[in-house]
């Protein structure tokens, strides 16, 4: 074991891995998880199997418990046949997307400001603000709220103007 971590000097880590049968037609929803001492799980968004070098890598801050998990998710309106849909099943399975509910992706509707926003902050590892009382003064009480709130924060989203998003 070394114990380990430093925020400003990020390491890739490379692990190698032999997909299962299963595994071999959906590798893009092999991930990565991080286990904390308290045994919560969370996704480690970068995580991702390498199929030239047969290994999972993923980039990290600190050496912790760490373990490779195949997380398909169903998305009943993306065929496997699709040019999109390893992409698609690649964000689903790091919780990046929730598509529109319900087990359906929405491929042919058209993507929100709002949406957009909230697929690059979470692409990103960018939380959400918990106190969004600095947002724009149309960003409502919603599921983007508090991404809006930390975009607005960085930099990332400046709206429309008298500051409202739009």
């Amino acid at each position: 074991p070394v114990d380990w971590n430093n925020p400003d000097a990020p390491v890739e880590v490379s692990i190698p891995y032999v997909l299962t049968a299963e595994e071999e037609k959906n590798p893009e929803s092999i991930t990565v998880w991080y286990i904390d001492e308290k045994g919560n799980i969370e996704i480690i968004i970068n995580g991702s199997y390498d199929s030239v070098t047969g290994t999972v890598c993923f980039i990290t801050t600190h050496f912790s418990r760490f373990a490779v998990a195949f997380n398909p998710v169903s998305i009943t309106d993306v065929q496997d046949t699709v040019w999109y849909g390893p992409a698609v099943r690649f964000i689903a399975a790091r919780k990046i997307t929730d598509g529109i509910g319900n087990g359906y992706f929405g491929p042919s509707g058209v993507l929100t400001r709002a949406q957009g926003l909230t697929l690059i902050m979470r692409a990103f590892g960018i939380e959400p603000d918990a106190d969004s009382k600095d947002n724009f003064k149309d960003a409502g009480d919603t599921w983007y709220t508090g991404y809006l709130a930390a975009a607005k924060r960085l930099g990332i989203a400046q709206g429309t103007g008298n500051n409202l998003f739009a």
